[in-house]
């Protein structure tokens, strides 16, 4: 800017000297002055961003026809400075939208033809202010496998002003398969991860864009516990989170009963288990070395066969699915792991196994004996359940065990019997990311082995697994990341040995485990193909267990 007065003064001195020395030697027109007769501004009608700024030349026009340049000698004028205001110098800056003359006045004098002030003038429009940059936040985020993020792209605009703009903006990633952000409505800008490395997510609107990058780790597994229904007792294991082998920890802890589910509370402190027989929850205290001790004010009564236990993932709550009446919830005292009663739903439709959103906004929960899967709107605060009005969904004949997707985009249902007989089908859903109402899919339902009895789906959402109870095997496939529909992966279903009940893939995403109904070799181990799926016995990942319904793993 220096730069730019010193030679716009040094143009005014030389145009000076100029006149002088034709007045002095008498040179030029009559009277011996070249004097100016007009001054012309330019550019001519430029418009402007609000925000921006239009440097303004006044150029005379003397009586020979020569031109000097006079921006510095003219007096400049904005005829509507709400509009645009102009400097000294002739450097006009847009303030509001809307049309302003900018003049350029040499006052009268002997520099002027007949002594008259000469205007020289020209429009300047300003229209509204046009985008300059995009942030994308949060910047650099760490995430672990399995997380979801949601991403803001904010503007910033000529005038300074910022505006929001994720849900305009073009979403992408520099690499799906580490992470994927959603270009559907209600869930843009939210990144779902895939799988460990670093990816950049980009933002675009026109022609300006703005990213940060993203990098994804593994979570790294800690312990596993097996409910063994046949003992009335829980295990526990160590898991290799290198190899996934399991090395048991001291010996199983006591239930009241044989123990139909498992569940480990949100910040892994606490693990509660559903007593089936004798209508209790037992808690436990997770030591740091993992062995487990009872937690105060458990066994608790909560009778009607509970089946199914469902620890909220962002908050102190569990909620138990009672077979003879519905759903009943429960606080977890964050100290002790203490519950106390927070509310109950009535269901007495034979509700089985229910699962929640990974957001801990829904949950859903089979009803077998009417064939539904009932959604429900879920209370951060106090953990109470709402019924979605749009109601529940029908399934095939007896829904069983729920499995949603990390990215809270996908619900399946393992269809345990047919109602002539054994059922070979898993139902899929949509969740609708504004309300929680499921929609079924158009290709559901998804032809698997007989009786399936449990879903699984790993960290990066990318496979999903089903236990076969009465074919012995495990069904394997890979889950579509749009439209959710499933493919069965190459080699599936594989062999599991002694009935399997449950499945769960450990919290780094290698490795899977399946609960069968064996009365010695409850636990069978399997390692994950990263790339296609495929589950490969793992010896040092079987453990011994008696009739294992229910598997929970920490990381």
């Amino acid at each position: 800017m220096l730069a730019f007065k010193c030679k716009r003064w040094l143009c005014a001195l030389v145009a000076l000297l100029a006149v002088t020395v034709l007045s002095a030697c008498g040179g030029g027109t009559s009277g011996g002055l070249n004097h100016v007769t007009a001054i012309t501004v330019t550019p001519a009608n430029p418009m402007l961003a609000k925000g921006l700024t239009q440097a303004f030349i006044a150029t005379a026009t003397r009586e020979d026809g020569s031109m000097l340049d006079m921006s510095t000698q003219v007096t400049w004028t904005s005829s509507n400075t709400s509009v645009a205001t102009v400097s000294t110098l002739g450097l006009a800056a847009g303030t509001g939208i809307g049309t302003t003359t900018i003049s350029g006045t040499l006052p009268g004098g002997t520099l002027t033809a007949g002594g008259v002030t000469i205007v020289g003038s020209t429009s300047l429009t300003v229209t509204a202010p046009t985008l300059m940059s995009v942030a994308v936040t949060p910047a650099n985020p760490a995430l672990e496998l399995g997380a979801n993020q949601p991403f803001t792209a904010t503007g910033t605009l000529t005038d300074g002003s910022h505006q929001d703009l994720t849900q305009s903006a073009s979403w992408s990633s520099s690499d799906s398969a580490v992470v994927r952000v959603n270009t559907s409505a209600g869930r843009l800008g939210v990144a779902n991860t895939r799988g460990p490395g670093a990816a950049d997510v980009k933002a675009t609107v026109g022609s300006v864009s703005g990213q940060t990058t993203v990098t994804v780790t593994r979570r790294t597994p800690k312990f596993l516990y097996a409910a063994n229904l046949g003992a009335s007792t829980v295990s526990a294991f160590h898991l290799d989170p290198m190899s996934g082998a399991l090395s048991a920890i001291g010996t199983p802890s006591a239930t009241t009963s044989g123990s139909t589910s498992i569940a480990v509370s949100r910040d892994f402190k606490f693990l509660y288990s559903a007593d089936f027989g004798i209508g209790n929850v037992s808690g436990f205290v997770i030591q740091p070395d993992g062995t487990l001790i009872a937690a105060a004010g458990t066994p608790v009564a909560v009778g009607n066969g509970p089946l199914s236990l469902v620890a909220h993932p962002t908050a102190d709550f569990l909620y138990v699915a009672q077979q003879g009446s519905g759903v009943a919830i429960y606080a977890i005292d964050p100290a002790s792991g203490a519950l106390t009663a927070a509310g109950a739903v009535s269901k007495p439709y034979a509700p089985e196994f229910g699962a929640m959103s990974p957001d801990g906004q829904y949950y859903y929960q089979t009803l077998s004996s009417i064939d539904q899967i009932e959604p429900f709107a879920v209370d951060g605060t106090s953990g109470a359940l709402t019924p979605l009005s749009a109601g529940p969904v029908a399934t095939e004949v007896f829904p069983r065990a729920i499995a949603i997707d990390p990215a809270g985009k996908f619900l399946y249902v393992a269809i345990s019997d047919s109602g002539t007989g054994t059922s070979t089908t898993v139902d899929g859903f949509l969740i609708d990311p504004s309300t929680g109402a499921l929609t079924k899919m158009g290709a559901s339902p998804f032809q698997v082995a007989t009786t399936p009895v449990s879903i699984a789906i790993d960290p990066s959402g990318r496979f999903l697994y089903v236990s076969c109870f009465n074919s012995a095997v495990i069904g394997a496939f890979t889950i579509d990341p749009d439209a959710g529909t499933l493919s069965a992966i190459p080699g599936s279903p594989f062999a599991a040995p002694g009935l399997p009940l449950f499945v769960l893939v450990d919290p780094s995403g290698q490795f899977l485990y399946a609960g069968t109904d064996s009365t010695t070799a409850g636990v069978l181990g399997y390692t994950i193909d990263q790339t296609t799926g495929a589950l490969t016995p793992n010896a040092a990942g079987s453990a011994p267990g008696n009739i294992v319904w229910s598997l929970a793993a920490t990381h």
